[in-house]
């Protein structure tokens, strides 16, 4: 199931490609941090968890395809290396101290906005939308007992068996275009919000809903 969509979605980019009429496409590598917000069923915060932010990395390919001078549409498909770093008490076993990464390929659907030259060669832009985000990964060091188990000690878990494959989340960045006669370069930030929650309780046995977040500083350069 996790391969087709893949596929599906690769094959959607590419058609977007071929159709477009006034398409940029580059490439993108940037630093972000890292956020989680964990509440039970109610969306209440947790007493015996708590989350902070950690630096993770986005790349990939990205596409700006204009309909006019002024607005069009931003998708891509990158691969996001993002997480947090968690406390979890028990009062039975020692404190669990965890770090968390999950590995995602993200395709965004987004409303671009492009101003009129300002100055030489510059635009401000900006763009909002929803990202499926397909989790491809998960790794959890930790150190005091085992997050879903009642042991004591230190490891590390991987598999994205703990993680929902498919995740939504809704986008936003302002940013601006430095066109030249080499290229476009692009710096923006990006506000990536998880809309579902993508904890597998089946698997980890906890109860809580997980919302990853990230804030991206974006590089992008366009041929």
């Amino acid at each position: 199931m996790q391969r087709l969509v893949i596929i599906s979605f690769c094959l959607l980019f590419s058609h977007s490609i071929l159709v477009a009429q006034d398409v940029k496409i580059g490439f993108k590598l940037n630093p972000l941090i890292g956020f989680a917000s964990l509440t039970d069923d109610d969306g209440n915060s947790l007493d015996n968890r708590e989350s902070s932010p950690k630096i993770g990395w986005v790349y990939g390919l990205v596409m700006d395809n204009l309909l006019s001078e002024n607005y069009g549409f931003h998708t891509g498909i990158t691969i996001v290396n993002k997480g947090w770093d968690e406390t979890f008490s028990r009062d039975t076993l020692p404190t669990s101290e965890q770090s968390i990464r999950v590995t995602s390929l993200e395709i965004p659907f987004t409303a671009l906005l492009r101003s009129n030259e300002i100055g030489s060669d510059f635009f401000i832009k900006g763009f909002f939308g929803l990202s499926m985000d397909i989790n491809i990964g998960y790794r959890n060091s930790y150190t005091g007992s085992h997050p879903f188990e009642a042991d004591p000690g230190s490891g590390e878990l991987r598999g994205g068996g703990r993680v929902r494959d498919l995740a939504l989340s809704f986008v936003v960045g302002p940013g601006i275009d430095w066109e030249t006669s080499f290229g476009t370069l692009g710096l923006g930030i990006t506000w990536h919000q998880g809309l579902t929650n993508i904890n597998k309780k089946k698997n980890t046995g906890n109860d809580i809903i997980i919302r990853p977040r990230y804030l991206s500083f974006d590089v992008e350069y366009f041929f």
